[in-house]
């Protein structure tokens, strides 16, 4: 069983909750095509900054990959850097620790390993939409998420 943390946008975050489905671009599809049914993530929503608001980073729950990967029509929204991209790629995932609201990422930073340089942790998630992580660093994204329902 692998850990994974996939990178939403709070758009994104909002179909990913009502249809149990991550979509990922087709340019990511090296790290997608390692995810497999029985895996577990972390969906993390990107700090958002428009005119009108300003979210924080933070992570939405804990979930189990239910089926092998697979390609469908386009549901996602495109981020504003990349407006012409689509997520094909798709998984559907079934609730483990669903929060009742998403828990604030910057306070779990000195206790994740995967965050190395915890004065520019940002670099780590920049540009991805998936990646793996440790086992330690999910339960410890997990409990914390407990602690918060």
């Amino acid at each position: 069983m692998n850990y994974w943390l996939f990178v939403t946008t709070p758009a994104n975050w909002d179909i990913i909750k009502k249809k149990r489905v991550v979509g990922i671009p087709k340019s990511r599809a090296g790290p997608f095509s390692k995810v497999s049914k029985g895996d577990k993530c972390l969906v993390y929503i990107k700090r958002e900054r428009t005119a009108s608001k300003r979210s924080e980073p933070a992570i939405t729950g804990a979930f189990e990959v239910i089926s092998t990967n697979y390609d469908d029509e386009r549901i996602f929204h495109a981020p504003p850097t990349r407006p012409n991209e689509t997520f094909p790629l798709r998984i559907n995932l079934s609730g483990v620790t669903p929060a009742a609201n998403p828990i604030p990422f910057k306070p779990l930073l000195p206790q994740l390993s995967f965050i190395v340089d915890q004065k520019h942790w940002g670099r780590v998630l920049q540009g991805r939409a998936l990646f793996q992580i440790p086992k330690k660093d999910f339960e410890t994204v997990t409990s914390a998420l407990k602690t918060a329902s």
